[in-house]
C-alpha cells in the first residue's frame, strides 16, 4: 500500500512538473495494480495534456489552394469546396483562396459561412486588376472579354 501511495505522490508531481508522459506510466501502473478505474480521470487528463503538448510542437500540415471565379462560376466553385472540406484530412489546416470577379456580397456571405477552425476562406476582389488585364503573345492580344 505504502508503495502505491509514494507512487500516486510521484505522478501528481509529474502531472504538476508538465511531465505528463512519465505522470502517465504511473496512473496506468496504479491503475493496474489498484484496479476498480480510480486513476482513469488522471489517465485521460494525461493523454489530453499530451495531445495538447503534442499539437503545439507540431504544427498541423498545411494547404493553400487558390480559386478564381467570377459570377458565373460561384456554383460549381462552392460545390468544389464543399467536397474538398468534406473529405478533408482532418489533422490538416488548408487556406483556401478565392481570387473573386464581379462576386456579389450574397454569395460572399455563402463562401464566408464554410469557414471552420482548420478550413479558412480568405476572399480577394480582383475585378480592378481583372478589367485590366490583358497578354500580348506572338501579335495576338488577348484581353479580359466585353460583355
Amino acid at each position: 500500500m505504502e508503495s502505491e501511495i509514494h507512487k500516486t505522490k510521484q505522478a501528481n508531481q509529474y502531472y504538476k512538473d508538465k511531465r505528463y508522459e512519465d505522470a502517465l506510466d504511473l496512473y496506468r501502473q496504479l491503475d493496474k495494480q489498484i484496479g476498480s478505474s480510480i486513476f482513469s480521470l488522471n489517465i485521460e487528463m494525461c493523454k489530453k495534456k499530451i495531445k495538447e503538448k503534442n499539437y503545439k510542437i507540431k504544427a498541423r500540415p498545411h494547404v493553400n489552394i487558390a480559386y478564381i471565379l467570377d459570377a458565373n462560376f460561384s456554383l460549381p466553385t462552392y460545390v468544389s469546396l464543399y467536397s474538398l472540406q468534406k473529405n478533408k484530412d482532418e489533422d490538416t489546416e488548408y487556406t483556401i483562396h478565392l481570387l473573386a470577379i464581379d462576386i456579389q456580397r450574397q454569395e460572399i456571405r455563402v463562401f464566408e459561412s464554410m469557414e471552420r477552425d482548420d478550413f479558412n476562406i480568405k476572399i480577394i476582389n480582383i475585378s480592378d486588376e481583372y478589367n485590366k488585364f490583358s497578354i500580348t503573345k506572338m501579335a495576338f492580344t488577348f484581353r479580359r472579354p466585353q460583355y
